[in-house]
């Protein structure tokens, strides 16, 4: 650690994609200049690592590109459920969103997790889960 301010934390090259296509999502449709920003300073920050690890990895780009749909897709969902909540609607349409989240995240896991294993990773996202999910 030679930065406090910046600390360094190893994470999978799956969570890394997962990252980096967040805070695109964040810089096109943010409503606040401010945040825009931000996630475009952090994104930059990230570039070296991406390159230097994925730079001419074809399956790896793919998965990423699935990826930032999926991202892309749960940034609608979860805009849907805020809205539902403020006008308190919780109707069918509003649980079979709710169901969806979960369902996206599990798709967003195992597509980090192949992404993780294209790579090499040295590390890779864990999940646990109460009850069964398919």
């Amino acid at each position: 650690l030679t930065d406090p301010q910046r600390p360094l934390m190893p994470v999978s090259i799956g969570e890394l994609a997962d990252r980096r296509g967040i805070l695109d999502l964040k810089a096109e449709r943010a409503p606040q200049k401010a945040v825009k920003a931000e996630a475009k300073r952090q994104r930059a920050a990230l570039d070296p690592a991406w390159q230097a690890v994925v730079e001419r990895n074809d399956a790896v780009i793919g998965l990423d590109a699935e990826l930032r749909a999926i991202n892309a897709e749960l940034w609608e969902v979860e805009d849907k459920l805020r809205m539902a909540e403020n006008e308190k609607v919780f109707d069918e349409a509003f649980v079979a969103l709710a169901r969806s989240v979960y369902r996206l995240n599990d798709r967003r896991s195992e597509i980090k997790r192949r992404i993780d294993r294209m790579a090499g990773s040295s590390f890779t996202e864990i999940k646990s889960y109460a009850g069964k999910r398919k």
